[in-house]
């Protein structure tokens, strides 16, 4: 797989060996994302994007919400469009692009109920933006995340894993990264793409023992990592 916008790094943004200091203006990128009064999921992501292990996200804003009228629907639009203000001040904060995008659409297996919410699109750059936009519903999607490229093949052929095997999960408890997990392993690969989140955990721990910590208080709550209810 061959993507322009990836560079080596990128494909497999956390396999660098040891941890390098940051700069001062990460450092403060850092503890203006520790103070800020979001969930951790967003959190999370926008950390990765400050040390440049990923690229994009639109796991921020309201989220999507099940409704079971078009008027309900709409009626939360308009009421929940000022709650994504913290968070793009927030990205505005950190240097980062943003787009505030509205969804608005029947649920596909139920016509009666509409689907509907806020997301925010956050990157470094426009481009990156565009290209987060391009990528929406294409499994490639995963690289700009700074998914193992193993792992975004696999998920696009269907050799993912769907659920844990014995040994899997025993290895996951060795070192417990699974609440750093939000990919989905593949079949071949697996131990390689869990060795990358054991330095996504890394990072997490070294630079912000606050935001490590709130993690591991999501976790407990299956708010964190895909595999959470295996482990």
């Amino acid at each position: 797989m061959k993507e322009e916008y990836l560079n080596s790094e990128n494909k497999n943004p956390t396999a660098s060996e040891g941890l390098p200091p940051l700069t001062q203006e990460q450092q403060n990128k850092i503890k203006t994302l520790e103070d800020a009064p979001i969930d951790v999921t967003g959190k999370f992501d926008l950390f990765l994007i400050i040390l440049g292990k990923r690229l994009a996200t639109y796991n921020m804003g309201t989220g999507l919400h099940f409704k079971q009228t078009k008027e309900k629907a709409e009626d939360f639009l308009r009421t929940s469009k000022n709650e994504n203000q913290l968070s793009l001040d927030l990205c505005h904060k950190l240097g980062l692009e943003t787009e505030l995008e509205k969804v608005f659409v029947p649920r596909a297996d139920n016509a009666n109920y509409y689907v509907s919410g806020w997301l925010i699109n956050v990157a470094p750059s426009k481009d990156l933006l565009d290209k987060l936009k391009e990528l929406r519903f294409k499994p490639t999607i995963g690289l700009l995340f700074g998914y193992p490229e193993t792992a975004v093949n696999a998920y696009t052929n269907k050799k993912h894993v769907l659920k844990l095997t014995e040994e899997m999960s025993r290895e996951i408890k060795k070192e417990d990264p699974g609440k750093f997990l939000n990919f989905y392993l593949s079949q071949d690969n697996w131990k390689s793409e869990l060795e990358t989140i054991k330095k996504t955990r890394d990072l997490f721990k070294k630079y912000s023992p606050k935001i490590y910590n709130e993690i591991l208080e999501a976790e407990k709550t299956g708010d964190m990592g895909i595999y959470s209810q295996d482990t």
